[in-house]
């Protein structure tokens, strides 16, 4: 059971406290630095400093101080509990008045367990026995000082459990246990919850220890494991090395979010420092809360695979719910068998800066991951698309942000389907001219055939006579060869025939070596009697090959949106649910 100073505690980093109090009075910054004019004394100039991160106030002129409590109970008037119960209302903090002292008592002790053991794990990664690991991450190309920076440590010692350790320290079985850093087993003996993994500390925002995420070294499942939930370590509330970032963010106003410990490590590894990690993949409304306290517009990194594709998509819609004015969200999408620790271990440190510099915002990160698992064909499809985008923006709490994204979804949404429209003939026109210039060469070479083959003229006349002829000068030039005169003419008494500079023209395509090679029966090399052969084959299922070419491009259209990583129905299946959850 969570005490009423963790509560208070909750309370303040899920609430901005210079936001709160420009509601009263103006703040203005001042470098890194937020000011405003005193509100216990007059004054021109103001002498106020703000301090969100402790919720906190100091005016250097009549010396006030306090925090958003003692805002609310010394300047508003509200008394201690309606003060408490009002931000807890503000910030869906659920209550539980209990002020036992034995509480906080208890904490205090966890907290210390869990401090002495961070330092016990970390001083094991340098012993030699365990140089093994040590190398692992020297391999990961994690530095000494990023090591020591993280307090990354390993649970085992040759000559000294943890539980003999913590003993030392006068620490009861029953103290152990409430750490959830210990469980007891079948023979009712005190077991560690931890067993050769890789350690790595989860310090909350106030920098104390108050868990542990360790990875298996030997490649057994599962691979990274949490400490359990407490009243001290609810996971969905952290944001893991926020301790370390927190300054970063507010003077840079930027906070990059990965998905795990060492993405945040390898970026830091390599002086990229604003950087924190959901203790698990999509995040909560709690961490989104946090994230947005000490930065306006936070940047989403999660891996590329299919469950980083998901969880950030849970995660735009879930910012998209909770917009308010000069909020929102980026998100950077990395190729498929990419994650933040592998690009940064492969590529330079431009390549990574210029990956920073792709982020997307919301609206159009939501839109083109849905636009690129939609299949849009009929109308009553597109209908569907539609409507995706009235309902995710329904979600949205802040009507006048509703109003504007709503507007936003539409005109993109017209924009795609005028687009797509305009694609699609653009598609149609070049397939369509594709074919025509492959049938136009197969008619010259008819044509040549017929002009090179004098003994087979008689026999394929007819049939050439029978062929749609879309191109008239091609019509125009077969209707005076195709003469009686001409049947019996040598090749050369018929190219001295044709006198129009048109025809001639038409007679060079003919008889060129790109006719030959494409179709060798209108070669005057080739046998005649299979050229009537092949020319009476080739008029037979001429329309057939150019349908088949049209089916050709409609197949490989098909296996290109096949390819897409999520289909439109897991999409929208993932955000309906997600809706639904969030709802509820």
């Amino acid at each position: 059971m969570a005490s009423l100073r963790d509560q208070i505690d909750e309370i303040k980093s899920k609430i901005k406290f210079s936001d709160e109090l420009s509601k009263y009075v103006n703040v203005v910054s001042k470098g890194s630095d937020l000011w405003c004019l005193c509100l216990f004394h007059n004054e021109k100039t103001p002498s106020m400093k703000i301090n969100d991160d402790l919720s906190s106030y100091y005016c250097f002129g009549c010396g006030a101080k306090g925090d958003i409590l003692s805002f609310y109970t010394d300047y508003l008037k509200y008394s201690f509990d309606d003060a408490i119960k009002e931000l807890a209302k503000k910030t869906n903090v659920v209550l539980n008045y209990n002020k036992n002292k034995q509480i906080n008592e208890t904490n205090n002790k966890i907290l210390k367990i869990i401090d002495i053991t961070m330092i016990w794990y970390h001083q094991n990664i340098f012993l030699e026995e365990n140089k093994k690991v040590l190398d692992y991450l020297k391999e990961r190309n994690l530095s000494i000082e990023t090591i020591k920076k993280f307090n990354i440590g390993f649970t085992s010692k040759k000559n000294e459990t943890l539980t003999d350790h913590l003993k030392k320290h006068n620490f009861k079985n029953q103290d152990l246990l409430k750490t959830n850093l210990f469980k007891m087993n079948k023979e009712n003996k005190l077991r560690e919850f931890f067993y050769n993994r890789i350690m790595f500390p989860i310090i909350n925002q106030y920098s104390q220890v108050v868990g542990f995420g360790g990875r298996s070294i030997d490649n057994s499942n599962p691979k990274y494991i949490n400490s359990a939930e407490s009243s001290f370590f609810k996971k969905g509330k952290i944001l893991y090395n926020l301790n370390n970032a927190k300054d970063i963010a507010r003077k840079k106003g930027n906070l990059l979010i990965c998905e795990g410990y060492m993405d945040v490590i390898s970026l830091s590894n390599n002086n990229i420092n604003g950087v924190v990690a959901p203790l698990g993949t999509a995040m909560t409304y709690d961490q989104l809360m946090v994230a947005w306290k000490f930065s306006k517009s936070p940047t989403l990194m999660f891996d590329g695979d299919v469950a980083g594709q998901k969880a950030s998509i849970k995660t735009a819609l879930l910012a998209l719910r909770y917009l308010k004015p000069n909020y929102s969200l980026k998100i950077i999408e990395l190729n498929d068998n990419e994650d933040p620790d592998s690009f940064i271990n492969k590529f330079s440190i431009d390549e990574i800066k210029k990956l920073l510099l792709s982020s997307k915002d919301l609206s159009n990160y939501i839109f083109d991951s849905a636009k690129k698992t939609f299949t849009y064909q009929t109308p009553d499809q597109k209908i569907v698309f539609d409507k995706y985008f009235d309902d995710i923006t329904n979600l949205i709490e802040d009507k006048k942000v509703r109003f504007h994204y709503k507007n936003e979804f539409k005109q993109k949404l017209y924009n795609f389907f005028i687009q797509n429209k305009s694609n699609k003939l653009s598609n149609h026109k070049n397939i369509k001219s594709n074919i025509e210039n492959l049938a136009n060469k197969e008619i010259l070479s008819f044509i040549a055939c017929y002009i090179n083959h004098v003994s087979i003229r008689s026999d394929i006349i007819e049939d050439i006579s029978k062929i749609n002829f879309d191109n008239l000068d091609l019509k125009k030039f077969y209707f005076n060869i195709s003469q009686v005169k001409f049947l019996t003419m040598s090749k050369s008494e018929i190219i001295n025939n044709i006198k129009e500079t048109d025809l001639i023209k038409i007679l060079k395509m003919c008889l060129n070596s790109e006719i030959y090679n494409l179709f060798p029966y209108s070669s005057p090399n080739y046998d005649p009697k299979e050229a009537a052969i092949d020319v009476k084959k080739s008029l037979k299922i001429i329309e057939r090959r150019l349908s088949n070419s049209l089916e050709l491009d409609k197949s490989l259209k098909d296996f290109k949106s096949d390819s897409s990583s999520l289909k439109w129905e897991e999409f929208k299946n993932l955000s309906y649910e997600f809706i639904s959850e969030i709802e509820n």
